[in-house]
């Protein structure tokens, strides 16, 4: 999807931003599901190790948005600007041609592509 958008975010549609979110939202879900997996049958292999303290955030994220109404009182009286409740969607482009390269990221109310 992300080859598909290129260097055009401001061109998506509500259907495919969404398609985009709820795909990294089924990768952290993913990682999170994994972690679990290696933690309960107690893998300590250096790479199961590796893979735990790599994906961490995953959990994190996953948890924060589980257990969000516990919160939404504290995060709405928050002064200080915070990064949104979701997330932010970001990937790496690299055209078919590869003599130039662009970076996107995704966010609710802007987009940004650099060279």
């Amino acid at each position: 999807m992300a080859n598909l958008v290129g260097e055009s975010p401001q061109n998506l549609t509500r259907q495919v931003q969404i398609q985009l979110l709820n795909n990294a939202w089924s990768m952290v879900d993913a990682l999170h599901n994994m972690r679990q997996i290696l933690q309960a049958l107690e893998f300590t292999a250096p790479r199961a190790v590796q893979f735990l303290v790599k994906h961490e955030s995953a959990t994190l994220l996953r948890n924060a948005m589980d257990h969000l109404k516990d919160q939404a009182k504290n995060l709405a009286m928050k002064k200080k600007a915070e990064p949104p409740l979701i997330g932010a969607l970001s990937y790496n482009y690299i055209p078919n041609d590869a003599s130039s390269w662009a970076v996107m990221a995704s966010f609710p109310t802007s987009y940004t592509v650099s060279r």
